[in-house]
């Protein structure tokens, strides 16, 4: 009597467990299964199902739908995981689902697609297989991990740098100019002829 559950509705008696018969339906299929569970009271008689038959009864239905699809049980899901030695969340990294889909299909949340139960048949039958996609998954991983720099050039072309000789006759023409040329001005607006007198060019002068 200890290790039974007390009664939620009465909150005084204990509930006991047995099974019943119920008609499930999923597509063009119906099926009369006598191995559903529930609870009864032994003092004020309510009947209860209790979490845990709820999820076995759960599963029962799902088990029963994945039968109609011709998809592998909860059961058989889990045990193809465990001879292939995979934690749930590796499973569900190499073989499909993503994220933490292998807790979903063994626990009856969600159903595997078909491409993930053929692949849990040929893996039950070759385990060894199971390397190529270790290794394929972790060669993705490797990939991700690649940090890639892609230079793309300006759209306007920008004017090409100065070479260093160019800069450097560039810099003395620019000295020169700062030196010289103000006082070949000078001299030719204090001669008789003037401006006229000399006709000088960027780089240098020439008399005409």
């Amino acid at each position: 009597m200890n290790n039974l559950e007390i009664c939620p509705v009465c909150c005084e008696g204990h509930l006991h467990s047995y099974h019943f018969s119920r008609e499930i339906s999923y597509k063009n299929v119906t099926c009369m299964a006598d191995v559903f569970e529930s609870s009864k009271c032994d003092t004020c008689g309510s009947c209860v199902a209790t979490h845990a038959q709820t999820k076995y009864n759960k599963l029962l239905n799902i088990n029963f739908q994945r039968a109609v699809d011709g998809l592998l049980s909860t059961h058989e899901v889990h045990r193809i995981r465990k001879k292939l030695k995979l934690s749930q969340r590796v499973a569900s990294s190499i073989i499909g689902g993503g994220g933490n889909a292998f807790s979903k299909y063994e626990s009856g949340v969600i159903k595997q697609s078909v491409a993930v139960d053929n692949m849990l048949r040929v893996l039950d039958l070759k385990p060894a297989l199971i390397e190529v996609l270790v290794q394929a998954d972790e060669q993705r991983r490797a990939l991700a991990s690649v940090q890639t720099e892609i230079y793309i050039p300006p759209a306007i072309p920008q004017k090409p740098a100065d070479s260093p000789v160019f800069s450097f006759f560039k810099e003395v023409v620019m000295a020169a100019q700062t030196a010289f040329l103000p006082t070949i001005v000078e001299q030719t607006i204090n001669s008789p002829l003037g401006l006229n007198a000399i006709n000088f060019e960027f780089c240098g002068s020439r008399t005409e």
